[in-house]
């Protein structure tokens, strides 16, 4: 009897050391093969860029090749995802990649805010739209998708999702990245829920240190069928497995101190659409928490209180003057691109003077124009919809005044709402 006990015991320890934070006693595998291949940050160019209007929500979301890409929490600084994208498969001749086996499309709604891609298979079979926001009211990232099957055959296709998270800006992958991160599958909530995470608070940029832990979840609603942890480009990579055998292992759920990446069924309602949202923390509990109250929301919810608050901000600009110098009509109808000189002043239709640098991102190109040759200054400014009037706030006048040396210089301008909203996309 004594030895049995001993058994027993020893059984509860193994059984409590090998759970996953926050999972209620789950049995977890740890992934093998870490700690697989080098990360990266995703692309500099971008499809979409858009955040929440108010300071509650404190997320930025990137769309690039199509596909969810860096998504900065808790500032502006820090990145988190490498790729979210959507797998295809029949589940036994074929795999597709989104980005690499589909082609798309993208659109922005009257906001400039809101994000929808849509990305059609090559071999024509289906097609899926997701549109992008973030939650106004918590730190989330939203994506709602929607399946549509071209064929009868992809009625049965079954679809999954794979994060591959830089979680606080390091992806790990070997000592040539600034750190290592991990991954679980939290089952607190009764589905699987994909966590990754670093509590690493240093890293090896310069002059700066990450201030807290940070943990992202991911959720569904429906809730995921199945899900897995793995290390990139490794056999338990999510995508390396579908791509050989055209199904999910769900037989790791752990991944620790590398590149990991997370793979996820889908359960599709019943007019074939899903809505997924990123949560952020700085603990377990906390970001699965945030996934979860997302989700919970109806995504018209969501996307008409997001819109509404972008729009209230577009209704307060002022209209600029269309009797800007040197425009064509064209031009001036966009309201795109416009060049105007050092000091130049508009009348708004307020009646109110707005100057050239109240809104906008400026280059200054410093050299000998106008009739007798003189060093002028000149600006292209971006006008998305409008300018705000006087007065502004952060811009040193006299500094302005002062005739700048002759070269070529570029000066940012911060307007995160206006220009970086609008994509450049008068440009």
């Amino acid at each position: 009897m004594r030895a049995r006990s001993v058994l027993v015991v020893g059984a509860l320890v193994i059984g409590l050391l090998t759970t996953a934070p926050g999972s209620a006693m789950a049995d977890t595998v740890g992934a093998p093969g870490g700690p697989g291949t080098l990360s990266h940050f995703d692309l500099a160019r971008k499809d979409c860029l858009g955040t929440a209007r108010n300071t509650t929500s404190k997320i930025w979301y990137t769309v690039a090749d199509g596909v969810l890409s860096d998504v900065y929490a808790p500032t502006i600084d820090t990145t988190n995802v490498e790729t979210m994208q959507y797998l295809v498969t029949d589940g036994s001749t074929f795999t597709d990649l989104q980005t690499r086996d589909m082609t798309y499309t993208v659109a922005a709604d009257s906001t400039g805010m809101v994000c929808a891609v849509t990305a059609t298979a090559k071999s024509g079979a289906y097609r899926l739209t997701s549109t992008y926001l973030t939650d106004p009211a918590r730190d989330s990232v939203v994506v709602h998708a929607e399946y549509q099957p071209l064929t009868a055959a992809a009625a049965r296709f079954r679809l999954y999702v794979r994060l591959d998270a830089t979680v606080g800006g390091n992806g790990g992958g070997g000592a040539g990245n600034g750190g290592a991160d991990s991954a679980t599958i939290d089952t607190t909530t009764g589905s699987p829920v994909p966590v990754s995470y670093d509590t690493n608070t240093q890293t090896n940029a310069a002059n700066r240190d990450y201030a807290v832990p940070s943990f992202l979840a991911l959720r569904a609603s429906p809730p995921f069928t199945a899900a897995s942890s793995g290390f990139v480009g490794t056999a338990n990579d999510g995508l390396t497995e579908l791509d050989a055998t055209h199904a999910l292992d769900p037989s790791f759920t752990d991944a620790t101190g590398g590149n990991v990446e997370q793979t996820a069924q889908l359960k599709l309602d019943k007019h074939g659409a899903t809505t997924l949202a990123i949560g952020f923390g700085t603990t377990q509990a906390a970001a699965v928490a945030t996934a979860g109250a997302t989700v919970s929301k109806p995504f018209a919810s969501l996307v008409g209180k997001y819109r509404s608050a972008w729009l209230r901000y577009d209704n307060a600009l002022t209209p600029p003057s269309k009797k800007l110098l040197g425009l064509t009509a064209t031009q001036r109808d966009a309201r795109g691109p416009r060049i105007l000189r050092l000091g130049e002043r508009v009348e708004s239709q307020r009646r109110q003077d707005v100057r050239w640098r109240d809104r906008g991102i400026s280059c200054f190109a410093m050299g000998a124009v106008g009739e007798r040759r003189r060093p002028e200054q000149h600006v292209f400014w971006l006008l998305p919809r409008g300018v705000l009037p006087r007065p502004l706030r952060g811009v040193d006048r006299a500094a302005h005044r002062r005739r700048p040396r002759h070269g070529t210089r570029c000066h940012p301008v911060p307007v995160p709402a206006t220009a970086t909203r609008r994509r450049l996309h008068a440009a």
